[in-house]
């Protein structure tokens, strides 16, 4: 394995812009596969092992190929001035991908994005393919990084991505055989630099998925993916028309993934989802979509929904007294989470 990304690795000089987890773990990589790496980062960083590179170094050196970690700005004068010497620009995502179609071609990756929701619906959709007997793990945003998965010594048959707005504008050859995107709310737009790039880049995931789980409660959602031909699965807080996944009254169902759309299927009752939040209902429904893409069973989906608790500092009780109750919801990053909430 030599070349990524149309540049040949073995003893290349790669910049790698951003020192935090993911660019440390590209570098790591692409070291071990035996190229030369700088690491750049506008901010202190604690100690690296590899060499630092100083802003005369961006402009005076010819990188082989520079590897944008997710949130440099397409806008940044350090990129255009790397765009217009036409150096190849690269990321985690795309290098992932390409390392995996190497080294484990049968590996299958789902990936999740949206304003808000993403990290409990991927812990859940990992959750019930583990329930189903398959080896699967969530990576991206997440926490891990996917590069590292990908290399991992476990050999998963899935990964199941979290994909944020940053990655996925970079991101332009991973594919998917099922993306999720669970809602679209004004987020970033200093990055972005407008909703509707914002938009667009939630949005771009449809395009390298096979299948889509999306959430026909949202506007914004509808609205986007209107015009894309892939296959398209609704889930909905409301009663699923044929073809969609909801609510009937106290039970979650599925219309979409049965033989007979007239008919419906259970996914579990409404209380067997814990916290049972509207939010917290609608991850539900939009991992039990993926899995159910993948052929996972209706009770193996109900079974590891009852056992699953999203992880710490989401919609926490952590006291009731006096009639109040408190509530830790510390992971809202944005207003729209901590509204949902």
């Amino acid at each position: 394995m030599t070349t990524l990304g149309g540049v040949t690795i073995a003893r290349a000089r790669v910049l790698v812009l951003g020192g935090g987890v993911t660019g440390r773990s590209v570098a790591q990589v692409l070291s071990n596969m035996g190229a030369e790496i700088s690491v750049f980062d506008e901010n202190e960083i604690s100690e690296i092992d590899f060499q630092r590179a100083t802003l005369s170094d961006l402009s005076n050196i010819n990188w082989a190929a520079v590897v944008v970690s997710p949130g440099w700005r397409p806008s940044h004068p350090i990129i255009a001035d790397l765009r217009n010497r036409e150096i190849p620009l690269l990321n985690e995502i795309d290098l992932a991908w390409e390392i995996k179609q190497q080294i484990a071609p049968e590996q299958k990756w789902l990936a999740v994005t949206g304003t808000n929701g993403k990290t409990s619906t991927v812990e859940l959709t990992e959750s019930i393919l583990k329930a189903a007997g398959i080896s699967a793990f969530a990576c991206g945003n997440v926490g891990t990084p996917v590069i590292d998965a990908v290399i991992s010594e476990q050999k998963y048959e899935y990964l199941v991505l979290e994909l944020s707005s940053f990655q996925l504008h970079w991101a332009e050859s991973a594919e998917f055989v099922a993306g999720s995107i669970l809602n679209i709310a004004v987020d970033h737009i200093d990055w972005h630099g407008s909703f509707a790039e914002y938009a667009k880049a939630k949005l771009d995931l449809l395009d390298r998925s096979d299948a889509a789980i999306l959430n026909g409660d949202d506007a914004n959602v509808v609205e986007g993916c209107a015009h894309w031909q892939g296959r398209k699965v609704f889930y909905t807080l409301q009663t699923p028309k044929p073809g969609e996944i909801g609510l009937v009254e106290d039970l979650l169902v599925d219309r979409a993934f049965v033989e007979d759309p007239m008919e419906a299927a259970m996914f579990c009752e409404l209380s067997e989802v814990q916290p049972t939040a509207p939010h917290s209902v609608s991850n539900a429904l939009a991992a039990a979509g993926l899995t159910r893409s993948i052929g996972i069973d209706h009770s193996v989906i109900r079974d590891a929904i009852k056992k699953f608790r999203p992880g710490r500092h989401r919609i926490e009780t952590v006291l009731e007294q006096n009639g109040i109750r408190w509530i830790d919801d510390s992971k809202a990053t944005n207003p729209h989470a901590a509204q949902a909430s």
